[in-house]
């Protein structure tokens, strides 16, 4: 029995012996010279975005906000720049994008630190600003194009930080946050007029719209609608200085009995939806109704 132990025991050294060799070369870290480890430089987003509105640029802007985080807090590093780039994203044969264009830089030696202890910095812009930046025609642009906003890096070794070469983890995992490249869609917003707005809806069969309901959305506040029984009437109100009102409809059974009129403040009709045959299939029009781009 004696024998049976130590054989075990010995079995067991030599596992853990073989199980250490192993990871001396499995772990990339193991016996690295530290002087060969490369340590870089990111701007951790602290709060960015902003409003492209299609119909409204001169009021459009946009911005970031982050802090530089670099080995000697800010002290090897030269300046950080911004850029923007045009992405032409209409079905038209024509291609009107433009390519990375530097905007500002701001120096890095100018910037106080927060309460993390990070220098600090916001990059602020007009759209008009970015227009006039990358040369470009305020008609060129449509519903659905993109404006890229880009954060460059530059060290005084020389060495630069970028989307390209910047590892995914630090792009996008929650805590850098350094997406190095932010991207402003252009969107249509109409800001709608304030006042009583009449929903009149019909369900042509009287057992109510069997699943189809519209969502209006004021500002980011969402209330759901549907006709029960034959249908009936509710008041929308928009009250004074609403930015954005979306008004969405999606889809049931027996399509074809639903149908309803969106009038605004001043009487005039804006949606007329549904056929008004229970015999067709075909019911109201799908998606965002409002604040299409043209």
């Amino acid at each position: 029995m004696k024998k049976i132990i130590k054989l075990l025991i010995l079995t067991s050294i030599i596992i853990v012996g073989l199980i250490s060799c192993e990871d001396e070369t499995k772990n990339p870290l193991y016996n690295l010279d530290a002087e060969s480890i490369e340590t870089g430089a990111y701007f951790r987003a602290i709060n960015y975005g902003g409003t492209i509105n299609l119909l409204n640029l001169e009021d459009s802007s946009y911005s970031i906000q982050g802090e530089l985080v670099t080995p000697e807090n800010g002290a090897d590093t030269e300046n950080i720049e911004l850029w923007v780039e045009f992405k032409d994203r209409s079905t038209e044969t024509s291609d009107d994008s433009v390519s990375s264009t530097f905007i500002n830089s701001v120096d890095v030696s100018t910037l106080a630190l927060n309460s993390n202890g990070f220098p600090e910095h916001t990059f602020s812009m007009s759209i008009p600003e970015v227009l006039e930046a990358l040369n470009l025609d305020s008609s060129l642009i449509s519903g659905g194009d993109q404006i890229l906003f880009q954060i460059i890096i530059k060290m005084k070794n020389g060495r630069v930080f970028e989307a390209d070469n910047t590892g995914d983890s630090i792009r996008g995992e929650l805590f850098f946050l350094s997406n190095f490249e932010y991207t402003g869609g252009v969107v249509c917003i109409n800001p709608p007029m304030p006042g009583k707005w009449i929903l009149e809806m019909t369900d042509l069969y009287g057992d109510g719209w069997n699943g189809g309901n519209i969502v209006v959305s004021i500002d980011g506040e969402l209330t759901t609608y549907a006709a029960e029984g034959t249908g009936g009437t509710v008041t929308i109100n928009i009250p004074e200085g609403t930015i954005e009102f979306t008004f969405t409809y999606s889809a049931g059974a027996w399509e074809g009995e639903n149908l309803y009129t969106l009038t605004n403040p001043q009487g005039q009709i804006i949606l007329d939806e549904g056929v008004g045959d229970e015999s067709n299939e075909n019911g109201p029009t799908e998606g965002e109704l409002l604040n299409i781009c043209p």
